[in-house]
């Protein structure tokens, strides 16, 4: 027995349209004069127009003022109602589904898009950011009177170079603008200018045991002060010109809130040559140690407290090499090492991790190497070169002159670059 005839058989199914019956609606569940069961509507559409039919199951005549609704349990009625609804509801949810599916697929499309775009513009600006750094030689400054001592910075809000000589034995700052000198400053002073920084508008210097801040647009002096020692080394901080630090020929560092205080902190016992303040700590360099001087409390504080500071003495595991220099850009700090042949290397250290560069060079003076805009400028004294370090600190371009290099400076837009006859200018 098939599942049609099974159907029939237990009054599942309309004999005219094979369809389930309904407990209600037009499908309702209907009698013919013979007793066989239809679907009312189907019966209806048999009937047409004629009052008479025979019935499709038995032949039997049967006028339709005889049709009967059926009210029976015996009679099984399937509402098919509530299953349709559920087949809407399952179609429903299967083509919002189907959207989902195809909203993603083109969010991911899009995302790989975007990381091609992003690629591609990281390539350009990789590649922008390296014609950036390569300079064109723009013109040369001849220059006299310049030592091994002679320091070169720019001014980049006024647009003047600035140079340190001795000229008949006197100290002299140099201003030039335009390939001319504009302005000299001398000092009255039997020795030399040892140190130079320049930050936002003003020139930092040191002469013996004196430290200067010139204005470098009419190069007053607005601050002077006389400490104990020989002045070693400066440090600046270029968000806050308030922030002075200074090393001195015996092992101490001087704090100052500029107008207001000062402290001076025992280190060590011999010359600290550099210092590096960045977020809270100050990196202090001598020739057998590097230390790690960590402020727990604001700079202001600080200065103004008693409360001895927390030392620390860094171990690089460097042997048979002393530090010559630190200097750095941000929380990035550079050590420089030197070892008896001369031989140096660089040693990075930010929140990341810790690498060494070593590009064998040699270098027999210390040099005011530069770490400028998150880019590496060391000197290659040998080969009379400025090498730049860029992206990962590879090297990335470089800048040769004739001469030994005595000094230089780099800002956003312009490299100076100092030896003993001429300054030279790349923009």
């Amino acid at each position: 027995m098939t599942n049609t005839e099974s159907n029939k058989e237990d009054g599942v199914t309309c004999p005219i349209c094979f369809g389930e019956y309904t407990s209600s609606g037009e499908h309702r569940i209907a009698s013919m004069k013979c007793g066989h069961l239809f679907g009312y509507s189907c019966i209806l559409e048999w009937f047409g127009k004629r009052k008479m039919v025979l019935c499709p199951v038995c032949s039997s005549k049967c006028l339709k003022s005889q049709i009967r609704l059926i009210f029976s349990s015996r009679v099984v009625a399937l509402n098919t109602e509530t299953e349709h609804k559920l087949v809407e509801q399952y179609l429903n949810k299967f083509n919002a589904k189907n959207k989902l599916i195809e909203e993603v697929s083109r969010l991911k499309t899009e995302i790989d898009i975007l990381k091609l775009n992003n690629k591609t513009e990281c390539n350009c600006k990789s590649l922008k950011r390296e014609l950036s750094l390569k300079m064109d030689f723009f013109t040369k400054i001849k220059v006299d009177e310049i030592s091994n001592t002679s320091t070169i910075l720019y001014d980049e809000l006024n647009g003047y170079i600035l140079l340190s000589i001795i000229r008949d034995n006197v100290p002299c700052l140099l201003k030039y603008f335009d390939s001319g000198i504009i302005l000299k400053k001398t000092f009255n002073d039997s020795s030399h200018i040892s140190h130079m920084k320049y930050i936002d508008g003003n020139v930092i210097l040191s002469i013996g045991k004196v430290v200067y801040i010139l204005n470098t647009y009419n190069s007053n002096i607005i601050f002077e002060d006389k400490i104990e020692n020989r002045i070693a080394s400066l440090g600046t901080n270029v968000k806050n010109r308030n922030k002075l630090l200074i090393g001195d020929d015996r092992g101490n560092v001087i704090f100052y809130t500029l107008g207001f205080s000062k402290r001076v902190i025992k280190i060590c016992d011999v010359p600290i040559h550099s210092i590096f303040e960045t977020g809270g700590c100050v990196y202090i360099g001598t020739v057998f140690n590097v230390y790690k001087l960590t402020l727990n409390v604001e700079w202001d504080d600080f200065v103004q407290s008693e409360e001895p500071p927390e030392i620390d003495v860094l171990n690089f595991k460097i042997e048979q090499m002393t530090c010559v220099n630190i200097f750095g850009e941000g929380n990035n700090i550079i050590i420089v090492f030197r070892n008896k042949h001369n031989k140096i290397l660089h040693y990075l250290i930010n929140e990341e991790n810790e690498k060494v560069i070593n590009l064998g060079l040699k270098q027999f003076v210390k040099y005011k190497e530069i770490f400028f805009k998150g880019c590496i400028y060391i000197v290659d004294e040998t080969n009379n070169k400025i090498i730049v370090l860029g992206d990962n600190y590879e090297k990335q371009t470089e800048y040769s002159v004739n001469e030994k290099i005595i000094s230089f400076d780099v800002k956003s837009d312009i490299l100076l670059i100092l030896t003993r006859q001429f300054i030279y200018v790349y923009k």
